[in-house]
């Protein structure tokens, strides 16, 4: 079951609308366990119990005053809560994704673009969550193009 698990995972995750890195989700196998990462966070560890499959989740995905690397959830991966599961997984991983690091810059080469649509235009989510630029767009302040703003403050 726990195979089928972590198929599913991949499954879910290759629906969202994500270019995804090979090291965004990562499986690794321990000697017991099987670690699922995120963004290079662990969120969950996957093993065979005495009573069958089971699934430990990092509670801090919960509750950020759980947050210790011992607070995990335990259940039991029974097929209810498999399917339970692999609904939320898509939750989990943009979480993860809203909190991993990323770099910063002042804009991309489809600035003038971005301020005729008011909007970042970069098809790429990760790299334009980077954007200073789109953060101006987000509050209205647009300084290129045929909406440019009178007022072309700064931050």
């Amino acid at each position: 079951m726990i195979e089928s698990f972590i198929n599913g995972i991949r499954e879910e995750l290759n629906k969202l609308d994500f270019d995804m890195c090979p090291d965004d989700v990562e499986f690794r196998k321990g000697k017991n366990f099987t670690a699922v990462y995120f963004f290079n966070t662990l969120v969950a560890r996957l093993f065979d119990g005495n009573k069958g499959p089971v699934v430990e989740i990092k509670a801090s995905l919960f509750d950020d005053h759980l947050d210790s690397p011992k607070a995990f959830l335990k259940f039991p991966l029974s097929l209810i809560f498999f399917d339970y599961l692999l609904q939320q997984i898509k939750n989990v991983f943009m979480l993860c994704y809203s909190k991993a690091p990323y770099d910063t810059f002042g804009c991309c080469s489809s600035f003038i673009e971005c301020s005729d649509a008011k909007q970042c235009v970069n098809p790429n989510i990760k790299l334009s969550r980077g954007c200073y630029y789109k953060k101006n767009l987000e509050k209205g302040m647009i300084f290129y193009g045929k909406n440019a703003n009178d007022d072309r403050r700064c931050l």
